[in-house]
């Protein structure tokens, strides 16, 4: 195999491995969150909105949205979508749930 033939098959794995150490210590030092041991006192809810910016002609902005729920009887449990159409299904969070109680804001 010709030398430039392999040196630009070795190019890619080369940069990924350069960008992993350079990554590692990114994290150090930081202390780490362990997830918590109890859930709260809600349930999540999941939804996927398309919400539209008209000053950009109209330009779609897909939004994905995480929020305190209090799911009714039969709504069904999302998943958390990876990538190419690989999910983890969820054992807490509801999809389209109705939003649990918030806190009234006074707005200027």
């Amino acid at each position: 195999m010709p030398s430039a033939l392999l040196a630009r098959r070795l190019r890619a794995p080369a940069l990924l491995a350069v960008l992993l150490l350079a990554a590692a210590p990114a994290s150090a030092g930081r202390p780490r969150t362990d997830a918590p041991g109890d859930l709260g006192r809600f349930a999540v809810g999941h939804d996927i909105l398309e919400l539209v910016d008209p000053a950009r002609g109209d330009r779609p902005l897909p939004t994905e949205v995480w929020y305190p729920a209090e799911p009714r009887a039969g709504d069904p449990l999302t998943a958390y979508e990876l990538i190419l159409g690989f999910a983890i299904p969820s054992a807490i969070a509801f999809e389209a749930a109705p939003a649990g109680p918030g806190r009234a804001t006074s707005r200027s």
